[in-house]
């Protein structure tokens, strides 16, 4: 039988899970638990709110977090919290930097050059962030997704852009780099003023 992860008042434990979901069982007092199983062959039962807890963590199998159990009267309490280690990876998995999403920060100057000589031979004067669209900015979202989000809302607003120019006989058209441009001016503002931050999702 495998050895019962038992924890004591005030000590930290490194706990680190086989499967990311426990097992819900009733025990011979007829209470609910959730027992997890750990990497090193131990199990650990824990109360359904704990298990809530440590399943919100979101860790993948072999990441670490620790759990310290405390007595605040006849009550336990249970601070529960990821490891620097787990930290570090999530937020190399979840933040990826701008460049990485844009591969070049050079390509980017020289799109953002192209869109405002476009709008420049248009007669148009480019000052600022061009067809930023009236769209509110997407909060607490992860930065792959906002950037997402911010490529369909600069695809939009260039394409009534075109629409509307070319009603009155002027012809202006924008590419991919152009998107990526806009797109990105908008990330930046956005992640300047708060409204996203890695890895939280929606």
């Amino acid at each position: 039988m495998a050895a019962i992860l038992k924890f004591e008042i005030n000590k930290p434990e490194t706990i680190s899970l086989m499967f990311p979901d426990g097992k819900n069982i009733v025990n011979k007092f007829n209470v609910e638990q959730v027992m997890f199983t750990l990497t090193d062959g131990r199990i650990m039962f824990v109360t359904p709110d704990v298990a809530q807890r440590i399943r919100l963590l979101d860790v993948k199998p072999g990441q670490t977090f620790l759990m310290t159990k405390w007595r605040k009267g006849r009550a336990n309490r249970w601070d529960i919290w990821l490891s620097p280690e787990t930290e570090k990876a999530k937020a190399a998995e979840e933040a990826p930097s701008l460049e990485a999403q844009l591969k070049d920060s050079l390509v980017l100057a020289e799109a953002r050059k192209n869109v405002n000589a476009k709008l420049e031979a248009a007669g148009i004067a480019a000052t600022g962030p061009v067809l930023v669209p009236s769209v509110p900015k997407p909060a607490k979202v992860t930065y792959g997704a906002a950037f997402a989000s911010f490529l369909v809302q600069s695809g939009r607003a260039t394409h009534e852009a075109e629409t509307v120019l070319s009603q009155d006989g002027i012809v202006v058209r924008f590419d991919s780099r152009d998107l990526a441009a806009i797109a990105t001016t908008m990330f930046i503002a956005a992640k300047d003023t708060g409204t996203l931050e890695p890895g939280v999702a929606a």
